[in-house]
């Protein structure tokens, strides 16, 4: 991406040379910083993905036990789709 600007601008202002070799170099710091960070992220990411992940199953596996206060209600035999029959 550079190398067409660097050409540009060396036809443009020849007697400024030491300008591109700089703005290069800052380019390239700058592209090395952006993939430490990136690498970086990834795995703190990662890691917090992984406590997410046991967490929701902790979550799904609770409660173990059956709780007392839990109501009970008798399932009927015939299913809330099908007509029942009217006493006369």
């Amino acid at each position: 991406m550079i190398a067409p600007l660097e050409t540009l601008y060396q036809a443009a202002y020849p007697d400024t040379e030491a300008t591109v070799p700089r703005l290069k170099a800052t380019l390239d710091s700058m592209a090395a910083e952006v993939m430490a960070r990136n690498t970086r992220n990834r795995r703190l990411l990662k890691e917090k993905m992984g406590e997410l992940r046991q967490e929701i199953n902790s979550l799904r596996s609770w409660p173990k036990a059956p709780s007392p206060y839990a109501e009970v209600v008798p399932v009927s035999s015939t299913s809330p789709h099908e007509p029942r029959a009217v006493p006369p």
